[in-house]
């Protein structure tokens, strides 16, 4: 298991090959990708907005790949910090 768990936000979900870079790293167990479906729908909702040509079921299923690989990625329950 990977020793360090990284925060995968839309910006750097939406640009495919930073993307590809970041889940190859995180294929080879050199982290933990963390993201949640607040993260995700961003995300699609971006790519689809950006790229109108892609179709919106191609972009569901690239992340349905992402969550078929990485099966403890998605994050539930977070919440904002609070400040002490």
């Amino acid at each position: 298991m990977a020793r360090y768990a990284v925060v995968l936000d839309a910006c750097v979900l939406v640009p495919i090959a930073l993307a590809d870079t970041l889940l190859r790293l995180a294929g080879r167990d050199l982290y933990r990708p963390l993201w949640s479906t607040r993260i995700v729908a961003e995300a699609i909702d971006a790519i689809v907005e950006i790229h109108s040509e892609i179709p919106p079921e191609r972009v569901r299923a690239r992340f349905a790949a992402m969550g078929d690989a990485f099966e403890d990625a998605c994050v539930e329950g977070w919440g904002p910090w609070s400040t002490p």
